[in-house]
C-alpha cells in the first residue's frame, strides 16, 4: 500500500503545480498523471469493498480524462485543484494515523502475550 500513498503525494504534487503557471504540457500530463492514480485507487477500494471511496475516485478519474477532456476556464478549474489536492492531503494524512494506531495495538498486542 505504500506505492498508493506514494502516488497519492504525487498527485498533490501535480494539483498544486497547477496554481503556477505552466505550459500546457504540464496540465496535459497532470490529466494523465491523476486520471490514472484515481483510476488505481478506485480499483484498490474496490477491492477492499470501500464502494464509498471507489465511486468518487471514479469520477475524478473521468473528471481529468486527458482522452475526452472536460474544458473548464482556468478560474473554474484552481477550485477544483485546490479541493482535490486538499482531500488528498487529508487522505494520505487519515493512513499514516491508521497505519501508526495498527502498529500501536500490534506492539501493545505483542507485549501482552509476553
Amino acid at each position: 500500500m505504500k506505492y498508493i500513498t506514494l502516488i497519492k503525494v504525487v498527485n498533490i504534487i501535480m494539483l498544486f503545480g497547477c496554481l503556477m503557471p505552466m505550459p500546457y504540457s504540464y496540465y496535459q500530463i497532470m490529466r494523465w498523471v491523476v486520471c490514472i492514480g484515481f483510476a488505481a485507487f478506485a480499483y484498490t477500494e474496490y477491492k477492499a469493498q470501500k464502494i464509498y471511496i471507489a465511486v468518487p475516485c471514479i469520477a475524478i478519474a473521468i473528471l481529468f480524462n486527458p482522452i475526452a477532456p472536460i474544458h473548464f476556464t482556468k478560474p473554474t478549474w484552481k477550485p477544483i485543484d485546490i479541493t482535490i489536492a486538499c482531500l488528498l492531503i487529508v487522505w494520505v494524512a487519515a493512513d499514516i494515523l491508521l497505519t501508526l494506531k495498527e502498529g500501536k495495538e500490534k506492539t501493545s498486542t505483542e507485549l501482552k502475550t509476553k
